[in-house]
Protein backbone atom coordinates (compact mmCIF):
# COMPACT_ATOMS: atom_id res chain seq x y z
CA UNK A 1 0.00 0.00 0.00
CA UNK A 2 1.00 3.73 -0.28
CA UNK A 3 1.78 5.84 2.59
CA UNK A 4 0.23 9.13 2.48
CA UNK A 5 1.29 12.56 4.60
CA UNK A 6 -1.96 14.49 5.66
CA UNK A 7 -1.62 17.88 5.06
CA UNK A 8 -3.75 20.61 6.04
CA UNK A 9 -5.63 22.62 3.94
CA UNK A 10 -3.14 25.82 5.02
CA UNK A 11 0.05 23.19 3.19
CA UNK A 12 1.45 21.95 6.54
CA UNK A 13 2.08 18.32 7.53
CA UNK A 14 2.48 17.44 10.81
CA UNK A 15 4.08 14.33 10.10
CA UNK A 16 7.15 15.88 7.71
CA UNK A 17 7.23 19.45 9.97
CA UNK A 18 8.08 16.57 12.75
CA UNK A 19 10.70 14.69 10.88
CA UNK A 20 12.50 17.89 9.82
CA UNK A 21 13.10 18.82 13.73
CA UNK A 22 14.89 15.56 14.44
CA UNK A 23 18.75 14.66 13.94
CA UNK A 24 19.40 12.73 10.81
CA UNK A 25 20.13 9.24 12.64
CA UNK A 26 16.44 9.93 14.53
CA UNK A 27 14.95 10.77 10.92
CA UNK A 28 16.67 7.49 9.46
CA UNK A 29 15.20 5.25 11.84
CA UNK A 30 11.57 6.25 11.63
CA UNK A 31 11.80 6.77 7.69
CA UNK A 32 12.99 3.08 7.96
CA UNK A 33 9.61 1.82 10.16
CA UNK A 34 7.60 3.73 7.99
CA UNK A 35 9.29 2.06 4.86
CA UNK A 36 8.49 -1.56 6.65
CA UNK A 37 4.82 -0.75 7.25
CA UNK A 38 4.62 -0.06 3.21
CA UNK A 39 6.42 -2.60 2.64
CA UNK A 40 5.17 -5.58 5.50
CA UNK A 41 1.95 -4.34 5.72
CA UNK A 42 -0.18 -3.73 8.88
CA UNK A 43 -1.41 -6.97 9.74
CA UNK A 44 2.02 -8.21 10.08
CA UNK A 45 3.28 -5.12 12.07
CA UNK A 46 0.41 -5.91 14.51
CA UNK A 47 1.51 -9.72 15.05
CA UNK A 48 5.23 -8.51 16.12
CA UNK A 49 3.76 -5.13 17.94
CA UNK A 50 5.32 -2.37 15.93
CA UNK A 51 2.12 -1.54 15.21
CA UNK A 52 -0.69 -1.35 18.09
CA UNK A 53 -4.52 -0.54 17.31
CA UNK A 54 -6.03 1.32 19.71
CA UNK A 55 -9.48 0.47 21.30
CA UNK A 56 -12.03 2.70 23.14
CA UNK A 57 -15.46 1.67 22.42
CA UNK A 58 -15.16 1.51 18.87
CA UNK A 59 -14.46 5.61 19.02
CA UNK A 60 -10.75 5.19 17.94
CA UNK A 61 -11.86 2.50 15.27
CA UNK A 62 -9.19 2.64 12.22
CA UNK A 63 -6.62 4.54 14.23
CA UNK A 64 -3.11 3.04 14.37
CA UNK A 65 0.25 4.05 15.97
CA UNK A 66 3.37 3.04 14.40
CA UNK A 67 5.91 2.67 17.20
CA UNK A 68 9.68 3.80 16.69
CA UNK A 69 12.59 2.84 19.30
CA UNK A 70 15.68 4.35 18.79
CA UNK A 71 17.89 4.27 21.40
CA UNK A 72 15.52 4.26 24.26
CA UNK A 73 14.05 7.39 22.78
CA UNK A 74 10.60 6.34 21.50
CA UNK A 75 8.59 8.33 18.64
CA UNK A 76 4.80 7.69 17.90
CA UNK A 77 3.35 7.82 14.37
CA UNK A 78 -0.62 8.10 14.79
CA UNK A 79 -2.10 6.19 11.22
CA UNK A 80 -5.37 5.50 9.32
CA UNK A 81 -6.00 3.18 6.13
CA UNK A 82 -8.22 4.81 3.52
CA UNK A 83 -8.69 3.75 -0.08
CA UNK A 84 -6.17 1.47 0.68
CA UNK A 85 -3.44 3.80 1.77
CA UNK A 86 -1.68 4.13 5.03
CA UNK A 87 -2.68 7.84 5.78
CA UNK A 88 0.61 9.50 8.75
CA UNK A 89 -1.91 11.65 10.58
CA UNK A 90 0.50 12.88 13.57
CA UNK A 91 3.93 12.36 15.02
CA UNK A 92 5.39 13.02 18.76
CA UNK A 93 8.02 12.20 21.06
CA UNK A 94 6.24 9.67 23.59
CA UNK A 95 7.81 10.28 27.59
CA UNK A 96 5.54 8.21 29.40
CA UNK A 97 4.10 4.24 28.72
CA UNK A 98 1.06 6.11 27.88
CA UNK A 99 -0.21 7.76 24.84
CA UNK A 100 -1.58 10.72 25.73
CA UNK A 101 -4.91 11.31 25.39
CA UNK A 102 -5.16 14.65 23.75
CA UNK A 103 -2.43 13.07 21.22
CA UNK A 104 -5.06 10.45 20.43
CA UNK A 105 -7.68 12.80 20.35
CA UNK A 106 -6.02 15.35 17.53
CA UNK A 107 -5.36 12.36 15.11
CA UNK A 108 -8.64 10.86 15.87
CA UNK A 109 -10.31 14.24 14.94
CA UNK A 110 -8.00 14.34 11.33
CA UNK A 111 -8.71 10.50 10.85
CA UNK A 112 -12.77 11.84 10.31
CA UNK A 113 -12.09 14.58 8.63
CA UNK A 114 -10.13 12.37 5.89
CA UNK A 115 -13.33 9.95 5.73
CA UNK A 116 -15.59 12.71 5.42
CA UNK A 117 -13.17 13.99 2.25
CA UNK A 118 -12.55 10.66 0.89
CA UNK A 119 -16.32 9.85 1.82
CA UNK A 120 -16.10 6.79 4.02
Amino acid sequence: MEIEYYTRDRGDSPVSDFLCTLSGKHFKKIEKDIDRLKEYGLQLLLKTKDVKKFKGNNKYDGLYELITNYQGIYYRTMFTVINDKYWLISMFKKKSNKTPLNEIKKANNIKELLKQKYGI
